[in-house]
């Protein structure tokens, strides 16, 4: 007896599915920021829509596991498809974020969500790159990147949490906890980065399906601009003034460098991929990887622009951010065609 189209569909659910969630809150959360007409309105539609596909994915992920273990075991296994277990942490931490901007009473809500994303994400930290480089033969590329990723991304959706911690040491510890996430996922990410690049180097270039995923390292170094800026902004609570001043100075000189670094990644990005689609790069899920870094490095010129009280930077982030609706609308769009046409979800 043939399985029904839900049971077929539920196998090629992989935690690839997971980044859509993590490029449609990265919208929501930018929106947020941002006091252009009407953006309010799409940011609440956008962080809806993001906790909604959330809900469907997590749902859809544990059934998956319940009815194709076989499928859902051999990704952990696979080198190649294991990083992928850093996204579904990442979208929970991101949807905490869109709560935290949105809905800044719901502080229930997003502690939950900041929690469960932080714990299950250090562990991918941990057990992704160490079980990988002990792969024999396994060779370096970008979605090793997203196995950190949650380090930065719970450090920077977490410092909104420090406020709105218990005064005196619950509100230092957190700000030292994620602070040392903060460090600890630079620095894998930066060491990664360069493990990436050297191999790239080596094999002759990353092309095809290959490339969209070096976006992540536009993302790793503009979540950790972010997470340096607000964690410093966040200093003046738990530390005394001149200790508060002098973090705030450091992480603005650390954030400038990372931005700086990040500006010119995203020009380098720009043009691979350019010369992948001229080449012919066919659509696939990993498109997705366009716009989470994307929405990353808009959110770094926001909150950098807002910190330095810099009108070029905001309106930079302005224009970024319309090519980020761009780059969503297409992907998404792509995304919806493939579904329907079932060439990303399984009939047969």
């Amino acid at each position: 007896m043939p399985r029904p189209a839900w049971n077929r569909a539920l196998q090629g659910l992989s935690p690839t599915w997971f980044t859509v969630v993590m490029g449609t809150g990265i919208v929501a959360v930018v929106g947020a920021r941002l006091t252009l007409p009407g953006v309010r309105v799409l940011s609440i539609s956008f962080g809806v829509l993001a906790a909604v596909l959330l809900g469907l994915l997590l749902v859809g992920s544990a059934l998956r596991w319940r009815l194709h273990p076989r499928t859902s075991a051999d990704e952990v296994a696979d080198p190649g498809t294991r990083p992928l277990a850093g996204a579904p942490p990442v979208a929970l931490l991101t949807v905490s974020s869109v709560v935290g901007a949105l809905a800044p009473t719901w502080t229930p809500v997003q502690s939950v969500l900041w929690t469960v994303g932080t714990v299950v994400g250090v562990l991918t930290a941990l057990a992704v790159p160490m079980s990988l480089l002990g792969e024999r033969d396994e060779r370096v590329n970008p979605t090793w990147l997203l196995g950190v990723a949650p380090l930065l991304v719970s450090a920077s959706t977490g410092a909104t949490l420090v406020a709105r911690a218990p005064a005196g040491e619950p509100r230092l510890v957190l700000l030292g906890l994620l602070a040392a996430l903060a460090g600890a996922g630079t620095v894998l990410g930066l060491v990664l980065t360069v493990l990436v690049v050297g191999q790239s180097h080596r094999s002759g270039g990353l092309h095809g399906d290959a490339e969209p995923p070096v976006w992540v390292v536009l993302g790793t170094l503009a979540q950790a601009a972010v997470a340096a800026l607000l964690l410093g902004a966040q200093a003046a609570g738990p530390l005394e003034p001149g200790l508060a001043a002098s973090v705030r100075g450091a992480s603005l000189l650390v954030a400038v460098a990372l931005w700086g670094s990040g500006a010119f990644v995203l020009v380098v990005v720009v043009g691979l991929t350019v010369r992948e689609l001229r080449s012919g790069l066919g659509f696939g899920l990993s498109w997705w990887s366009f716009t989470f870094p994307l929405g990353s490095a808009v959110l770094a010129t926001v909150v950098l622009g807002s910190d330095v009280g810099s009108s070029t930077l905001r309106i930079a982030a302005e224009a970024l951010f319309g090519v980020q609706l761009l780059v969503w609308f297409g992907v998404a769009g792509a995304t919806v065609r493939g579904v329907a046409r079932g060439e990303l979800l399984p009939r047969d």
